[in-house]
């Protein structure tokens, strides 16, 4: 790959990960409510949602953390988007997105939601149970969603609603 080829792979990638922020990182991290979030999750193969509760302590302290994983991932696994949701001003617009606490972080891939719908399922989305910090988080999505890219020789958007 050329160093304009990489250059451009790399300004798409930041691209499709930025909301319109400030430029402090928020960029990376897209906002979601019970309005975009089938959208969302229907456009993008793998995606990482945080539900939190803005007077959550932990979820403040996730915050940063989270945003540095965000925008990490907009280089080195471009593949994966991250949003948040305001788990209190927000109803979950799909089955089994339930929280009961808060943050609460899931992992959504976008082909098991289509298979669990042809079956007649709902489909379970996996919780992410691991350390709050930018290296836990990373070493998830690294485990979770590279070794499903590698099998289906990389990742697509998709249109349909869920």
């Amino acid at each position: 790959m050329t160093a304009l080829s990489a250059l451009l792979v790399l300004l798409l990638s930041l691209s499709l990960h930025s909301v319109g922020g400030d430029g402090d990182g928020e960029d990376f991290v897209v906002v979601l409510t019970d309005d975009n979030m089938r959208e969302f999750v229907s456009k993008n193969s793998r995606v990482l949602v945080e539900f939190y509760a803005p007077w959550c302590g932990h979820c403040k302290r996730l915050e940063p953390i989270y945003t540095e994983f965000a925008e990490a991932m907009a280089t080195e696994l471009p593949s994966l988007m991250v949003g948040k949701m305001d788990g209190t001003a927000n109803e979950s617009p799909v089955e089994n997105f339930d929280w009961t606490g808060f943050p609460t972080i899931f992992y959504i891939k976008y082909d098991d939601v289509q298979a669990a719908k042809k079956e007649g399922k709902a489909y379970d989305p996996m919780k992410y149970n691991g350390a709050r910090t930018v290296e836990g988080l990373k070493e998830f999505a690294l485990k979770n969603v590279s070794p499903s890219l590698a099998k289906e020789g990389g990742a697509t958007g998709h249109a349909e609603e869920l």
